[in-house]
């Protein structure tokens, strides 16, 4: 894999974590165990590649993924705030809730 095809995943995994924030703040629930599971494979592979591969390379995948670290971050953020601010007058439904635990 190609640091241009490492790069590609890591935009393409920043734009499902931007995703996830926008139906946070439309008050959305959103269930990130599958960005969780993304975010461990690929961050594995990135250390992988980059030890044995891409030494020359470290500095420009290094800053892609500190922002995708942080972007992360405020998603955390996002979640917990959301979480912290459930009402009953909430857009997110008892039900959904529920549904979005169950696999």
């Amino acid at each position: 894999m190609t640091v241009r095809e490492i790069q590609k995943k890591i935009n393409k995994f920043g734009e499902q974590i931007i995703l996830s924030r926008r139906n946070i703040a439309d008050g959305r629930f959103v269930n990130i165990s599958a960005l969780k599971t993304e975010a461990t494979n690929l961050f594995s592979m990135i250390s992988k590649k980059l030890r044995v591969e891409f030494e020359g390379q470290f500095e420009e995948l290094s800053i892609s993924v500190s922002i995708l670290v942080n972007e992360l971050d405020k998603l955390e953020e996002d979640l917990k705030s959301q979480h912290n601010n459930l009402t009953s007058n909430s857009k997110v439904q008892p039900n959904t809730v529920i549904a979005a635990y169950q696999d």
